[in-house]
């Protein structure tokens, strides 16, 4: 038995992952909370016919700077938590948790680049293991391996996206340039190429929505969307509605719980047959289960992990 189910396409409920990038000033914690509020509508996350705020945690590293819009006649009491350094991803995981554990079902993160830039975050990571490395390489000993920077960064987005809760992060943007040599006057010069995140490069492509806002405007421009109902001409603002719209969008389909259970039920019968074939296959099973009874087992990656360790 294949550990690989082959079955039908069909759309699921998801929640909403968007990125939001921008200089300082161009509006991305307010969008974000405007956003939020569109959401909470959506999701009829209500009290007394009014958004649900508490149903929302901003983690934030920009010194408190969200506090200025709770209650703010607009946006009401949001939790908060106030992210300050270092600024590991192991920390951002860990209060991404205490959001969720205190009941959010949207976590806004103001702003992702800490984790990236800033005091602790993966590029001083990477320069301190270097540093304290023997052979001084930071593409081996900074970057590499189960500690090093892509590892630690791989798994705080692996987490992020996969929370069972809307999520929307905030990226603080720079200038990107490079130095080149003028063919007119052969003296070197510095060509700007444009306005790029301050986050690892590839990350914008991790969300389903990415807008980049403009300073002076507040203009949200697209960069990624794989949302059908949105497009440019939509943008001009951005409001509450687009966030219950958006809202509305992700919850057609069936609930991925469905899914996961057949999952569940597939994996289990695989185990099964694989004790059933050798009896000696249990010990492998004692080993990653931890006393856990097969019917009780509801991690699918453990699942996946027993199966892969007894077939080797």
């Amino acid at each position: 038995m294949s550990e690989f189910i082959v079955q039908k396409a069909k759309r699921l409920k998801l929640k909403a992952r968007i990125g939001l990038t921008g200089p300082t000033n161009c509006g991305k914690t307010y969008s974000a909370l405007i956003i939020a509020k569109g959401l909470l509508q959506s999701e009829k996350l209500l009290e007394n016919n009014q958004p649900d705020w508490s149903k929302v945690c901003v983690i934030d590293s920009e010194r408190k700077r969200s506090l200025f819009y709770a209650n703010n006649g607009v946006f009401g009491e949001f939790m908060f938590i106030e992210m300050t350094p270092p600024y590991s991803p192991n920390r951002y995981i860990e209060a991404t948790k205490a959001a969720l554990e205190a009941g959010a079902k949207i976590i806004i993160i103001d702003s992702l680049s800490h984790a990236w830039s800033g005091t602790g975050g993966v590029l001083q990571i990477v320069s301190d293991r270097t540093a304290n490395s023997r052979n001084k390489n930071s593409y081996s000993d900074g970057w590499g391996g189960t500690d090093g920077g892509t590892a630690i960064q791989n798994q705080m987005i692996d987490f992020l996206m996969s929370i069972d809760a809307h999520l929307i992060c905030t990226f603080r943007s720079k200038m990107d340039s490079v130095m080149e040599k003028d063919e007119g006057t052969g003296r070197t010069v510095i060509k700007r190429l444009g306005i790029k995140p301050d986050q690892r490069g590839d990350l914008e492509y991790e969300f389903d929505i990415t807008l980049q806002f403009d300073k002076d405007t507040h203009k949200p421009e697209i960069i990624k969307n794989t949302v059908q109902f949105i497009d440019d001409s939509s943008m001009d603002v951005l409001t509450e509605e687009f966030g219950k719209n958006l809202g509305d969008y992700l919850a057609q389909g069936i609930d991925p719980e469905t899914i996961k259970q057949a999952q569940l039920e597939h994996a289990k019968k695989q185990i099964i047959a694989l004790m059933q074939e050798n009896p000696n296959n249990k010990a492998i099973y004692d080993v990653y289960a931890k006393g856990q009874l097969l019917k009780d087992i509801t991690d699918l990656n453990l699942l996946n992990t027993i199966i892969r360790k007894v077939k080797e």
